[in-house]
């Protein structure tokens, strides 16, 4: 495995470059619509014209749509025991990759797929890497 520096350096001196506690570069990129990325069952989702529509990130739940996007997957799945409190959602929105939690950087982040004002899709979810391994 490669390990590549903020300034596109590789090689081994690359995670003493990066630092003793970033394992990987983390680059937040534009949400992007891949067909190839889509799951077996997901594929109705080209069908969709996303003429009009718009995908936001969440990232902190000081975003303006956090509390509409919150409750509305606690109004779907609190009741089921399938939600986590808003608290413990505002701490992981502030996972920072770059700061790894027993040797796994964290990511988490909700998505919201507006039509103007109106929210017409959510979803939220967790990327776990785990450390490479010593030497790698």
């Amino acid at each position: 495995m490669r390990r590549h520096t903020a300034d596109g350096r590789t090689g081994a001196r690359a995670h003493r470059l990066i630092g003793p506690t970033c394992y990987y570069p983390v680059v937040i990129e534009p949400v992007q619509l891949i067909p190839a990325d889509l799951a077996p069952g997901d594929g109705r989702g080209l069908e969709v014209d996303w003429a009009g529509l718009r995908v936001e990130r969440i990232r902190s739940p000081q975003h303006p749509l956090f509390p509409r996007v919150y409750d509305r997957l606690w109004a779907e799945f609190g009741h089921r025991g399938e939600m986590e409190k808003r608290e413990v959602i505002g701490k992981r929105l502030a996972w920072d990759p770059h700061r790894p939690v027993n040797h796994h950087a964290l990511l988490y982040e909700m998505l919201a797929v507006l039509r103007g004002d109106e929210l017409v899709g959510l979803r939220d979810h967790t990327a776990i890497v785990p450390a490479p391994p010593l030497g790698a």
